[in-house]
This record gives C-alpha cells, structure tokens and sequence, in this order.
C-alpha cells in the first residue's frame, strides 16, 4: 500500500504540481503558465503525497474584503479542491485564520458536504463585431495609471457591499499577470481625463475574451466593448449575474460560466462581527456580488 501524506509543497514539486493542476483542472493553460513562471509559491501550497510525488495540490492564500463597512478576512483555495483529504486539511488551517473560506466552483456536491454555498456566478456573452454599433474608441488606451485603476473600482464598488480590496500593488500585478499572457489593461478616459471604465483583455487567434470589464457609465462600458470588436470579429464577455450587456448589444449570446462558492468558518462569530443575521449560509453569502448595475442605452 502506498504511503499518503499532507504537507506543505517545496521548490521541487513545482514541475509535478504544474502538469498536476493542468491535467486534473480546468485552469486554463494562459493561466497556468503565468501562474508557475510569476507566482509559484511552496509557502502557500498544500500537498497530498503519495509514494514520494504530489497526488493533489491546493494553493491557500488570505485576502481581505469588505463587508458591512468592516474589512474581513478570507482564505481562498485553488487546485485540487475535491480531494477530501486535502479540503479536510485546508479548512482545518484556514478556520484558525480566517472567518471566511472561498473557494472555485468544482465539484458543488463535495463541496456543499463541508458548508459551501453558491455565492456568485458569472455571466458570459459572447457577440459578433456586427451586433454593436460603432462608436468613438479613440479615447480607449493603455496609458492609464495604477491610481485610476483604485479610484474607478472604489467608485464602482459603492455600489454595493461584499467586495475584495484592490491597491495600486493589486493593479500592478494585475498588469504584469495579463502582460506575461498577452494580455491588456485597458481604460476608457473621459474628455477631462478622468478614468471611468477598464477592462482586462486578451486577444486571442479568432476572439477578443475580456474577463473583466468595470464601468461607472454606459458610454464607458460600449466604448470599451466596440474597441474589443475592433480587434477581433467575435468578442467574449465575462460579467456577474447581476449585469448584463444586453442594452448596449442585444442580441449577445448568454450563457452561465463559473462562479464561486463560500463557507463561513465561524457562522455566530461571523455574524456578531459583522452584524448580520443568523441564518447567513442558507440564505447565501454574497461576498463577491456584483451590483445590479443598470447600463443605460448611449
């Protein structure tokens, strides 16, 4: 019988881990490589061994968001999250840190087992160049600094409550990550300079995928997606599912995409702290919602 043991990764696992997560997961290639060339942390990774080699392998990191006015601290897991062994060993370290685990949807029966609800979805439309009209994306551009980058977010996110922080360090990483895949940060400037809308985008052979796209207008949010359609004949949108494009491109393919789901640790801490009812996980934690932003017709 084969020796299984849980430990934390080290340096020599790296190329194990790699052809791990890209056989055994839906990360996408892009992501992988970017994410074992720039990010590849042993510290942060956990490892089911069996016989002396990685079995499955799960990255756990704190981040902080806001909720209720109040920031809270919350552990994200990725990899291998089905593996029970593992997610058993995760939750018991990130219920010792952290009120909140987060985590991919994946495999939701597994998951569900150990308290994770489904907190937020996203949305993906998928249009052809035809289906928007033109508009003037001259003002669309990569010169736009870190600092915008925060100041449109924190606006875009007052609208709303259970949101990740984001610094000018996220943004700069950010811009390196979408860099070393071929990728962009784009803004929309309005006339005075002021940054009012940005998307994160890569151009691919036959499609424009944009993952993210934040807006504090819908002049914003068309200018930025007739820009993607001018580069490519198809363009791929990812939003929540709370927003739609369908004002500014009615006749965008939806479709539902990935999501994430979440597990309080400590559901009457939780509460208490941050002065919500009892009950939270059935009702469903909403702490990566998005706003139900309307997109007005321009």
């Amino acid at each position: 019988m084969s020796e299984r043991i849980i430990r934390m990764a080290d340096k020599d696992d790296k190329n194990y881990i790699h052809a791990l997560w890209k056989k055994t997961t839906a990360m996408p290639d892009l992501f992988l490589e970017e994410y074992f060339k720039n990010r590849f942390d042993p510290r942060k990774i956990l490892v089911l061994e069996s016989d002396g080699k990685p079995e499955a392998a799960l990255h756990m990191a704190p981040h902080v968001m806001m909720l209720n006015g109040k920031r809270v601290m919350y552990y994200y897991l990725m990899g291998n999250v089905s593996q029970e062994a593992l997610l058993e060993e995760a939750l018991n370290t990130a219920s010792t840190q952290c009120l909140v685990t987060v985590v991919p949807v994946q495999d939701d029966i597994i998951l569900e087992a150990y308290g994770f609800t489904r907190t937020y979805n996203r949305n993906r439309f998928t249009f052809k160049r035809d289906d928007i009209r033109k508009y003037n994306t001259s003002r669309v551009t990569t010169a736009i600094t870190m600092g915008q980058c925060v100041d449109a977010y924190n606006m875009f996110t007052k609208t709303f409550d259970g949101y990740q922080l984001r610094d000018e360090t996220y943004f700069e990483e950010l811009d390196r990550s979408l860099q070393a895949r071929g990728g962009m940060l784009l803004g929309y400037l309005k006339p005075d300079g002021t940054l009012s809308g940005y998307m994160t985008m890569t151009v691919e052979p036959k499609i424009c995928r944009i993952d993210e796209i934040i807006y504090l207008d819908g002049e914003s949010l068309a200018c930025l997606l007739a820009y993607a359609a001018g580069l490519r004949s198809t363009v791929e949108v990812y939003t929540s599912e709370m927003e739609t494009i369908h004002p500014i491109v009615p006749n965008a393919l939806l479709q539902k995409a990935d999501g994430w789901m979440a597990r309080i640790n400590h559901e009457e801490l939780f509460c208490y702290a941050y002065h919500l009812e009892q009950g939270l996980q059935q009702k469903g934690i909403d702490v990566f919602s998005k706003p139900k932003y309307l997109n007005q017709k321009v």
